[in-house]
């Protein structure tokens, strides 16, 4: 939602992405998708992060042996960012 912000900011400014800078959202909020123009962004896996997170926890309060793997971010290119 900050980078749609930071959008309109540009808008009013008199700039465009991509034409005068790149911009690129990290959460992949359906703000990004329905913006005008579509925002790229990053899928950062909150949601498997989550889950990740409470299996460590749990493994940690039972005594087990904790290992931890973040997901991986998944690039959504849109209409805000020049290179893919």
């Amino acid at each position: 939602m900050l980078a749609r912000l930071i959008q309109s900011l540009l808008l009013q400014s008199g700039l465009k992405a991509p034409d005068d800078d790149n911009l690129i959202g990290v959460d992949n909020t359906p703000h990004s998708e329905f913006a005008a123009p579509p925002i790229s962004t990053m899928e950062m896996g909150i949601e498997e992060f989550g889950r990740e997170i409470s299996r460590c926890l749990i493994d940690l309060i039972e005594g087990r042996k904790v290992s931890f793997i973040p997901p991986k971010p998944k690039w959504i290119p849109r209409s805000t960012c020049r290179f893919e």
